[in-house]
């Protein structure tokens, strides 16, 4: 009976030798992955910080740039108005030559300039300005996405590091 309970307590004891190495490998696995993720993690949180920095820049770039275009579209108008009034003087009309045989009309200084491609240009330019501003705002909302996912990820890593000290304290 003897030999029977020791070779139990024998086999119980290689047994327990070996959980506890396969405990000790997957501990050192676990803290690397956990090491791993940090790191990553990390540098994912450098990214989103300088990308939300970014986003402030671009915003006030942005605004910046579409307040100057606002300007620009309200006063073309009255400009080209104001070039209609100024009389155009005989040494300056030469430039107002192209160059061919037919020779332009020169007598204001709005006969220096197409009208209709002015008129054209600026159908165009509103449109492009009114395009980049909604390319501004999804790239605001995708920079938006990114950071509110990286926060959302930090809560999951803290509540899953939790998670595993608090396993690791109901095995100890």
């Amino acid at each position: 009976m003897f030999k029977k309970r020791l070779a139990w307590s024998e086999s119980v004891f290689s047994h327990a030798q070996n959980l506890a190495a396969t405990i000790s490998e997957t501990d050192a696995s676990t803290n690397v992955v956990q090491r791993s993720v940090q790191i990553a993690f990390s540098n994912l949180e450098v990214h989103s910080v300088g990308l939300q920095n970014s986003l402030v820049n671009l915003r006030e770039w942005a605004e910046g740039v579409l307040v100057q275009q606002d300007q620009v579209f309200q006063e073309w108008e009255p400009a080209i108005k104001r070039l209609v009034r100024i009389p155009v003087h005989d040494e300056v009309k030469k430039y107002g030559q192209d160059g061919s045989t037919k020779e332009r009309k020169v007598s204001t200084l709005v006969d220096f300039f197409e009208v209709k491609q002015v008129q054209t240009a600026a159908v165009a330019a509103r449109g492009l300005a009114q395009q980049f501003e909604r390319e501004v705002v999804d790239l605001g909302g995708t920079i938006e996405e990114i950071c509110t996912r990286t926060s959302d990820l930090k809560s999951d890593i803290q509540k899953a590091r939790l998670v595993i000290w608090s396993c690791i304290g109901c095995v100890s």
